[in-house]
């Protein structure tokens, strides 16, 4: 399948963008100027500080031109494992990028007088963010409560961006192509901690501050980056494509086992499953098999990690989260409408912890969260967070499927293509996203929420259209 250039994707709309020749002229020159003001000593200004400056305006320039670019950078630095870079850094780094995004959208929004795109859901994600900030009045740590307001509007604006540029073929290649690339980032520093850095055969795999949980979890939400690649590759680069996929698959398979990760293999051994139920996603539900079973056989090492945990008759099959559950309940008792205050779950949580277990879980740890999103939402925000939270998501996951089932109807092959990958990796996220901790607020959940919501918007975009009806398509 080709990609074609649509009417509706910012990125070609001259209305916009300056002419061709000025454009390029324009950044050709400014890199000439960095090179040659970036090797002179400037009289009181850092050579390598100008030079930056004039690789900062180029950067901007890029992203006046291509707005959708710099959401997408947004989150492939956001998706980058924790402890790759100084975490300031990554921070900074990250919501700069995420105001350049959102002013750019405003001004190209502006200029072309589009109006922009609420849906059901995302009302539903304000009025939660609305009644957090509500709860600062009676959260004991206000500090915490800022911190949690921040990363909630972060990943709040990206979710928003995201159904609002994400609007045709075009739009959405790039942006599975983002998910692609933050995998295939994933995986090569797990590659590298396992060859070069301090790991030991037999323990949990960790990628350097990153939680075991989440490392699954992202090359869960990764792949479908990956597998879509493959979807819309043309006949003469789609085996090439398949190939990376198997690689992918093969590596994120033994990564996760190596991590010790119970719910995040699980999670990732379903989404195989799954694939073997839907026509465009089989192929790799078929090489799934194969490198599950030869890797058993001849490096049956690889799964002992995991499968130890499984057996493990110290460690329980919930992880002592069964605990953590009926201590997160007995906040939410003492808090049932106005929650701890958002962010201040967790800290609160310790005192539960101890009087739902015989042994003392309090120690060196500052804090406990509950492992399950939804019931540390409540622990945050009472009842009538709990709640709004669970709309919003739910009522996505219906926008969605109503959408998976209008395709298959009418016979929209791209769009079918699309549910049915996006359906198969909901499950097997969800599957281990529902018993982790710390991730109601996490990037990866709204990305997923926007990618439920995205075939709502696709639906509008001539370019899907034109697959319907059996047209000629590399999906199946």
């Amino acid at each position: 399948m080709q990609n074609r250039p649509s009417p509706n994707f910012e990125w070609n709309d001259n209305r916009w963008s300056p002419p061709y020749f000025l454009w390029w002229g324009l950044v050709l020159g400014l890199l000439g100027l960095a090179l040659l003001l970036g090797s002179m000593p400037l009289v009181g200004v850092s050579p390598i500080l100008f030079a930056g400056g004039i690789l900062i305006l180029f950067i901007t320039l890029l992203y006046l031109r291509a707005p959708a670019l710099a959401l997408f950078s947004t989150i492939f630095v956001n998706l980058l494992p924790q402890g790759l870079t100084p975490d300031p850094i990554q921070s900074v780094c990250a919501v700069l990028l995420l105001l350049i995004s959102l002013l750019f959208w405003l001004l190209q929004t502006g200029f072309q007088r589009r109006k922009p795109i609420w849906t059901a859901p995302m009302l539903f994600v304000l009025g939660f963010f609305l009644w957090a900030f509500i709860s600062i009045l009676w959260a004991p740590d206000l500090v915490v409560s800022r911190q949690a307001l921040v990363q909630y509007s972060l990943v709040i604006t990206i979710a928003f961006l995201l159904i609002n540029q994400v609007n045709s073929e075009q739009a959405l290649a790039g942006f599975m192509n983002t998910l692609a690339a933050s995998g295939w980032v994933l995986l090569a520093t797990a590659l590298w901690v396992v060859l070069f850095g301090n790991y030991t055969l037999g323990d949990r795999l960790q990628i350097f501050a990153m939680n075991e949980n989440l490392f699954g979890l992202m090359l869960i939400l990764t792949t479908a980056g990956v597998v879509w690649q493959v979807m819309q590759a043309s006949a003469q680069t789609k085996k090439f494509w398949m190939l990376l996929s198997i690689i992918y698959i093969l590596f994120s398979l033994g990564l996760i086992a190596l991590s010790g990760s119970r719910g995040s293999f699980v999670g990732f051994v379903l989404v195989l499953l799954l694939f073997a139920t839907m026509k465009t996603t089989r192929p790799w539900a078929r090489w799934g098999a194969v490198i599950g079973i030869v890797g058993i056989v001849c490096a049956p090492f690889v799964f002992a990690t995991v499968l130890d945990r499984f057996t493990s008759s110290t460690d329980d099959l919930y992880g002592e989260r069964d605990v953590l559950w009926k201590a997160g309940f007995l906040l939410l008792n003492d808090y049932p409408w106005t929650g701890a205050g958002i962010g201040n779950g967790p800290y609160l949580m310790l005192d539960y912890v101890n009087a739902a277990s015989d042994n003392d879980h309090i120690g060196q740890i500052a804090t406990r969260p509950a492992h399950n999103p939804f019931l540390e939402v409540g622990d945050d925000t009472g009842i009538v967070g709990m709640v709004l939270y669970l709309l919003a998501f739910t009522s996505a996951l219906w926008l969605f499927l109503r959408q998976f089932y209008r395709a298959v109807r009418q016979r929209i092959a791209f769009l079918t293509a699309y549910c049915s990958l996006i359906f198969c990796i909901s499950i097997g996220f969800l599957s281990a996203w529902l018993k982790s901790g710390g991730l109601a607020d996490h990037i990866t959940l709204f990305v997923l929420l926007a990618l439920w919501i995205i075939p709502y918007r696709l639906q509008f975009s001539s370019d899907v259209v034109q697959h319907s009806f059996g047209g000629e398509n590399s999906y199946g």
